[in-house]
């Protein structure tokens, strides 16, 4: 189940952190259900002197195994060499009350059982094939008593033992669930983690850095889609060039005209809506993919575009003059390609710019 995640890395990864925490979290949180364990048989199993000591036997044995399991874990860094420590003090102390209490038949076996799960949860499989191997050895033991001349008695009541058991699968339940539930949080973080992660790769891969607008591959690719589509009405691409925009980068550095990017991107995006796909074509290029079939709306939208540049932009204190051509290409009047459409509203917007200057000497 967890197996994925045992995968080397180096200590100092994430990773590696999440999991020699989740060793930590593992052996604390079973000496924690062992300990509570030991309580309720102490007080709800009415036991002599001889139980006493066994069980404050088995509690100290677990805690000299969770010790030294946590020395081997921060000192040495050895996560499956700590949990394995743990686990056998764990089957030991176990081994120990089980012959103490009925053999095969003692309660404490259904804590035993649990531990090739633990193994498989905390290690892997062959970790878990390991201790199922263990495990079962020494249930054999027990089933073949006479044969195995192991030195079983049973200290408690026969009318008892219906608590014992209850005891050992309580127990037994929450030692499982001690790795399922960390892994089930770890991976419900480790998915929030990816999909951001994802989310940001494919916002930076549809995305212009500097202006947070639509970039010129997700441009092309949203304008074959709307030529392409079944339900494509009429539409048009407008190409937006400023003017006079380099001596801005010559003069006050392009800092500055980075700003300037910004803020007419700005503008840009509260004109246009969310479908038109306002993108930066790159350096003081923009395009917008305008979804309208009307002329006289799209008009409407090129004077807004045109009214955003007659008031210029303060960068440091000082203030830059804007203007711009807007170029307009029509689908399908003016072509039904992706590169004739671009091409056209290049073109139509150096005819504008070009009579802007015309306009400008006269």
């Amino acid at each position: 189940m967890v197996s994925p995640t045992l995968v080397g890395s180096p200590a100092s990864s994430p990773s590696e952190f999440a999991r020699r925490r989740f060793v930590s979290l593992f052996i604390l949180g079973a000496m924690f259900v062992c300990g509570l364990v030991t309580t309720a048989s102490i007080f709800m199993l009415p036991i002599g002197p001889i139980g006493q000591k066994l069980v404050r036997n088995y509690g100290i044995l677990i805690s000299v195994g969770s010790i030294i399991s946590l020395v081997i874990l921060e000192v040495f860094q050895h996560r499956n060499f700590a949990l394995n420590t743990f686990l056998g003090f764990l089957c030991f102390g176990l081994a120990i009350i089980t012959m103490n209490t009925g053999g095969i038949d003692a309660p404490g076996n259904t804590i035993l059982v649990v531990m090739p799960t633990l193994a498989t949860l905390s290690m892997g499989i062959l970790a878990g094939a390991l201790w199922a191997c263990i495990v079962a050895s020494f249930l054999c033991l027990l089933y073949w008593n006479p044969y195995s001349y192991l030195d079983i008695r049973n200290i408690i009541q026969p009318y008892n033992s219906e608590i014992g058991i209850f005891i050992s699968c309580i127990a037994a339940i929450f030692l499982a669930l001690l790795p399922t539930v960390y892994y089930e949080l770890h991976q419900r973080k480790q998915r929030k983690i990816i999909n951001k992660k994802h989310d940001m790769a494919v916002y930076h891969a549809t995305h212009d850095p500097l202006t947070g607008l639509y970039n010129r591959r997700y441009f092309i690719a949203q304008l074959k889609s709307q030529i392409c589509s079944d339900a494509t009405e009429h539409f048009s691409v407008l190409y937006i060039d400023l003017n006079n925009f380099k001596p801005i980068n010559d003069r006050y550095g392009h800092h500055i005209g980075d700003a300037v990017l910004s803020e007419v991107a700005k503008r840009l995006a509260f004109v246009f809506r969310e479908q038109d796909y306002c993108c930066r074509m790159g350096g003081d290029e923009f395009a917008v993919l305008l979804k309208v079939s009307d002329k006289a709306e799209k008009d409407r939208f090129i004077e807004r575009a045109n009214a955003i540049f007659t008031e210029g932009v303060s960068v440091e204190e000082q203030y830059h003059p804007l203007s711009a051509s807007i170029g307009c290409a029509n689908y399908p009047k003016d072509g039904t390609s992706f590169e004739t459409l671009i091409k056209q509203a290049d073109k139509d917007m150096y005819a504008v710019k070009y009579r802007r200057e015309i306009e400008s000497h006269a």
